[in-house]
């Protein structure tokens, strides 16, 4: 990531508290000011079914904050270089547009941002849980319509 020139700073290890826990998740490859998660999923401790299970929890959690979370899987940082970093630029491009609508949304209507839910993608050499935003139940994500 470093070596992508990302136009945000990208945070290693950044702790996430997440409202009722006590202890705060820790995110791989974080970049808070537009709320991309980039995690680097290792086959040894991601691939059984009960840590699948617990990180689609965890994604669901942080997801209801804001998050959108990237599931990288070790196979494809191993052996499909240029297609990690395609994801990830695509997906810090797509963040920073939705968040600077989102911004412009609420400045608009004098509101913070509103209440989040989830919608999931599961690909073959990554997994990506987006936030939905929800404005009196509509959902005002256009890309995510339909998901």
């Amino acid at each position: 990531i470093d070596s992508m020139n990302v136009p945000h700073r990208v945070f290693a290890q950044f702790k996430q508290f997440i409202p009722g826990q006590s202890q705060p998740y820790m995110l791989d490859f974080a970049i808070p000011d537009i709320g991309v998660n980039f995690e680097a999923d290792g086959e040894r401790w991601h691939s059984d079914p009960e840590a699948i299970q617990r990180d689609k929890k965890r994604d669901t959690n942080l997801a209801a904050l804001g998050w959108r979370v990237v599931r990288i899987k070790e196979n494809a940082l191993n052996n499909k270089a240029d297609l990690v970093q395609q994801i990830i630029k695509n997906n810090i491009e797509e963040a920073t547009q939705e968040r600077q609508e989102l911004l412009k949304k609420s400045n608009n209507n004098n509101e913070s941002l509103l209440k989040y839910t989830y919608s999931e993608q599961d690909l073959k050499e990554h997994y990506i849980v987006k936030p939905v935003v929800l404005d009196n139940d509509k959902n005002i994500s256009k890309k995510n319509q339909g998901s």
